[in-house]
């Protein structure tokens, strides 16, 4: 089991490689599919802070440093076109784990206050830029496996399901490829996007 302290040190080091690694093996896709893609070097740290983020709300249960801490470092990632990840079109799948990260970072506040204006516009303008870049006409459908990681991160979501164009949802997690025949992420995607 990971514990808070293991997970602020692995932040403080910058071993996001392995933070993707030690979260996913920790009570979330045990899919090594999932594994690779966000622990890429364009996803890793934008992916490894917001797993971290997801498994601290678990296990403080409430609002905390680290998880503050892993919030604020998010927002410093954030790209001006609003997706997290590095290269010419950022991470699809790196962007929805941190939406999720600081989905949940922000219910477990006890108050808007206290979640604080720039985390909800980073939300806001993540979620608007993912929509975008998954409705562009010009842009190709994003692969099999980003789409599988973002309906397993958001398809639960209400604000994305409003906002997914209905043809993702109904690929049900894109798991329909020999890659994920098998993979556990291709359960995790079907189940959050029913």
């Amino acid at each position: 089991m990971i514990s808070q302290r293991q997970i602020q040190r692995m932040i403080e080091c910058g071993a996001y490689r392995k933070l993707v690694t030690r979260v996913l093996a920790n009570g979330r896709c045990q899919s090594e599919t999932a594994r690779v893609r966000l622990a890429r070097a364009d996803a890793a740290a934008p992916a490894g802070l917001g797993l971290a983020l997801q498994r601290l709300c678990e296990l403080a249960y409430g609002p905390c440093p680290t998880a503050r801490d892993a919030a604020e470092r998010l927002l410093r990632l954030q790209r001006r076109d609003g997706l997290f990840g590095v290269g010419a079109d950022g991470s699809i799948a790196a962007t929805a784990v941190v939406l999720r990260g600081l989905h949940d970072w922000a219910i477990t506040q006890p108050s808007p206050v206290a979640t604080g204006r720039a985390v909800r516009q980073a939300i806001d303008i993540a979620m608007n830029a993912l929509i975008k870049r998954l409705t562009a006409q010009r842009d190709p459908l994003p692969d099999q496996t980003d789409v599988a990681v973002l309906l397993w991160q958001l398809g639960t979501v209400p604000a994305f399901r409003k906002a997914a164009p209905p043809s993702l949802l109904a690929m049900r997690g894109g798991a329909d490829g020999d890659h994920l025949r098998d993979d556990d992420l291709r359960r995790f995607a079907r189940a959050a996007a029913a």
